[in-house]
């Protein structure tokens, strides 16, 4: 209490201390995760803290840049077809850092690889635009059937099963990223030890730190100016906050370092933070293959005893937006639809009296329900007002059930839970991001097992769209069936926040919310 009374003075507006005996000279980074990464092999990679290690190891063709727009990292040079059914990459002159060349070869070995079926990896989808590449994960072509072809060590083409105009957006997130060809374990830290990114691991104490140095051989390392980056293990929200404050921590925020949500309020309008909207939403998901939520009324009776607004002004804090899809405004060139009308006490009140009837239920008769969470001092604080909502509008009583992070993706992979709070975070910058979940029932990310044929229809038609209205507008289409069944009800569009002190310029988030550390300097 005493370290809560006395960060909301440091910060209280207009009375906001500057740290102070920063260097000006400093080459060393100080970070936090909030756990150590569950795999350093970019092709196995499904959470952000370990996606925010990999993005210093390795790198891909392509980059995500702070403003939306796609650069060319490894790619020198991307040709696309007319039909935009094959794309030619030619490479850059680039090492890994053992001082090897880097070359077509090692990306043919690393996808083929990644689409062998007996590859564990959650983000294989990400290669099905390339022809064969599902069937042969699905076991039913060999992977030298995939249409990936190297021309020579520095160009190698791919050809797709349709057209595709934001498959290079794709290859910018780490799944897509090659590796070192005789790399035999990425994740044995004791032989993992070539790379292609910014920097090598040069050490890794579990639960307590990770060493990360300067690669020489990286293809810009001429423009890296800081040469070490220490990423310390840390669990607790408020102790991340405290570390900074002693600057012993130099830039938190985002989802793997995350800021107090309680002080936000206070932190938020300091000189040293920086706000954008984020390509992210939290829902509602409900396993629609689990009574009662097989039912469309009790789903929207849920959804519509959420007050928003008062999750987002008492627990976010932030300026977030109410959401009233799925897709974040950012993907869709600002454009907000209301597919669903406001959140309403008559509205939840309706649908579940008609719920009730179809299932021919009594209030008194209603199942016993577990909400579950993954726990976080957010998500938490966020399922007991859900939970509060919940009883006071529909007089429901619901059970919560916090995890942590691999025990509550276990359940939702398994389907084995009846509704549960889960963001969505986009992996690549485009709304397929969020709506290629939704296309197929045995979707490994589809925990609410809903499908729907005119939904897949319209997917389908958005690949040969004449325009990209055209297909922004399918799209939005395809967004309208899935509210209107609403397996997943929608509460917020998230905005990144994060710290960095004075001394420490050329930080960048991007709009995925992943931060940029590589054109970071200290001044």
């Amino acid at each position: 209490m005493v370290h809560y009374l006395i960060l909301c003075l440091l910060f209280c507006s207009g009375c906001y201390q500057k740290p102070q005996n920063i260097s000006s000279k400093r080459t060393q980074l100080h970070l936090s995760l909030r756990y150590d990464p569950l795999t350093l092999d970019p092709r196995k990679n499904s959470d952000p803290v370990s996606c925010s290690v990999i993005n210093f190891l390795y790198t891909g063709l392509t980059q995500l840049e702070a403003d939306g727009s796609i650069s060319l990292n490894l790619a020198d040079s991307i040709e696309a077809s007319k039909g935009y059914t094959k794309y030619t990459f030619h490479l850059k002159d680039a090492l890994w850092s053992n001082g090897e060349p880097i070359t077509a070869y090692d990306f043919e070995y690393s996808w083929k690889k990644l689409l062998s079926p007996s590859f564990n990896s959650l983000n294989a989808h990400f290669l099905y635009p390339i022809k064969n590449a599902k069937l042969a994960k699905l076991g039913l072509v060999s992977t030298e059937e995939v249409a990936i072809f190297v021309e020579d060590a520095k160009t190698f083409y791919v050809r797709l099963e349709q057209p595709n105009t934001y498959f290079p957006k794709v290859l910018a997130f780490a799944t897509c990223f090659p590796i070192w060809k005789n790399t035999k374990d990425p994740d044995d830290k004791n032989n993992a030890k070539v790379f292609s990114g910014a920097y090598i691991l040069e050490d890794w104490k579990p639960n307590d730190s990770i060493l990360l140095k300067k690669n020489p051989y990286y293809w810009n390392t001429e423009n890296i100016l800081i040469d070490t980056v220490k990423l310390h293990i840390v669990h607790d929200e408020q102790t991340i906050l405290q570390l900074y404050q002693k600057n012993e921590l130099d830039c938190i925020g985002s989802v793997v370092s995350p800021i107090p949500h309680d002080l936000i309020p206070h932190v938020k309008n300091s000189q040293e933070a920086c706000s954008s909207d984020q390509a992210g939403t939290t829902f509602c998901f409900f396993n629609i293959q689990s009574f009662p939520f097989n039912n469309l009324n009790i789903r929207k009776a849920f959804y519509y005893a959420i007050n928003k607004q008062e999750l987002i002004d008492h627990i976010l804090q932030n300026n977030e937006r109410k959401a009233y899809g799925i897709i974040p405004p950012i993907l869709k060139n600002s454009k907000v639809t209301k597919f669903t009308p406001e959140e309403s006490l008559e509205l939840a009140k309706h649908h579940l009296h008609l719920g009730l009837k179809e299932l021919s239920l009594s209030l008194d008769d209603f199942p016993s329900l577990v909400f579950c969470y993954y726990m976080s001092d957010l998500e938490k604080n966020l399922a007991l007002a859900l939970q509060s909502q919940w009883k006071k509008t529909l007089g429901i009583s619901v059970q919560l059930e916090g995890l942590e992070v691999k025990s509550f993706l276990d359940k939702l992979y398994k389907k084995n839970y009846q509704f549960c709070q889960m963001s969505i975070l986009a992996q690549y910058f485009d709304p397929m991001s969020f709506l290629e979940r939704f296309v197929y029932v045995d979707g490994l990310k589809n925990f609410s097992g809903w499908e729907n044929e005119e939904y897949q229809r319209l997917i389908k038609t958005s690949f040969n769209a004449k325009s990209s209205q055209e297909r922004l507008n399918l799209l939005e289409a395809a967004e309208a069936v899935l509210m209107s069944d609403l397996p997943i009800a929608p509460i917020y569009h998230h905005k990144g926040l994060y710290l960095h002190h004075s001394n420490l310029q050329g930080v960048a988030m991007n709009p995925l919310g992943a931060l940029d550390y590589t054109r970071c300097c200290f001044h």
